[in-house]
């Protein structure tokens, strides 16, 4: 494949080497695997740009809301709840990328070896230790809440109570010749 999308069936971005050495990433998604002819860092861009942001966008998003400055946890939909987290500096070619939504449990494998039971319940070694995969995936847990709290306040819509007065926006807001408006007071 050369496009790919974060859906809630991916899973994982693992980085490959395509055949001429190009960089390459293997998505691990509920059902299967595809590889896609793009480093995990282009289609994470892609995907953000299909939801109606950018990549740049989604890491100061994530610094305003958690103050993660370093490798920080991104949303690439909060509406549908993808928040990704690197394993290891994006910049690097063997950064693997976890959308935390699949990630069910973790426990160590080793001196710097985490095995991840994914949400299908398969289960795939990755070479960070224990402590630190648990310190990512706990700053993505935290954004996830974060996130559903900031967007959970707004969502609540309800009907003008009975004999709730409402404004008369006709009333009270005039428009002037320059072409912006003005409050009328009464």
């Amino acid at each position: 494949m050369q496009e790919y999308i974060i859906q809630p069936l991916t899973m994982a971005l693992l980085p490959m080497d395509g055949p001429y050495g190009e960089w390459w990433t293997i998505v691990v998604e509920k059902t299967g695997i595809v590889v896609v002819q793009k480093k995990p860092l282009d289609i994470i861009d892609d995907s953000c740009g299909y939801f109606g942001h950018s990549f740049s966008g989604a890491k100061q998003g994530a610094w305003a809301v958690t103050g993660i400055t370093r490798m920080p946890p991104l949303a690439v939909s909060s509406e549908l709840d993808l928040i990704i987290f690197p394993l290891a500096s994006p910049e690097n070619r063997d950064c693997s990328w976890l959308v935390h939504l699949n990630v069910e449990s973790w426990g160590e494998a080793g001196r710097n070896a985490t095995v991840v039971r994914f949400s299908n319940y398969q289960t795939f070694t990755f070479d960070i230790s224990y402590t630190a995969f648990e310190i990512k995936a706990c700053r993505a847990a935290q954004y996830r809440c974060l996130l559903r709290e900031h967007t959970a306040r707004y969502q609540i819509s309800r009907p003008p109570a009975a004999g709730e007065r409402l404004p008369d926006l006709h009333a009270l807001i005039r428009k002037k010749d320059n072409g912006t408006y003005q409050i009328i007071r009464a």
